[in-house]
């Protein structure tokens, strides 16, 4: 399985959620990504790209990136937090 996501960062400017990541330095390489939510919003959403923009209602997000292959996912990046008023 992937090995975990470098350089997570989730941050907000104005009323926008920004998160960026890069893929693992090393270990196989990921087909696709799953972004993990919770807080305001729960869930789980497959990606593939590594950057992701989206106006956010009121509220509070934890936010982690796992990174997936035909073999599994691997483990989780550390949750972020980010809360917009």
């Amino acid at each position: 399985v992937p090995q975990v996501v470098t350089n997570f960062v989730a941050y907000k400017s104005g009323g926008t959620l920004h998160l960026r990541w890069d893929p693992p330095t090393g270990g196989p390489a990921p087909a696709a990504y799953v972004l993990q939510v919770s807080g305001s919003f729960a869930g789980s959403l497959p990606m593939v790209g590594r950057a992701f923009a989206i106006d956010a209602p009121p509220g509070t997000f934890h936010l982690a990136v796992v990174a997936t292959n035909a073999c599994g996912a691997g483990a989780s990046t550390p949750m972020q937090t980010v809360t917009f008023p």
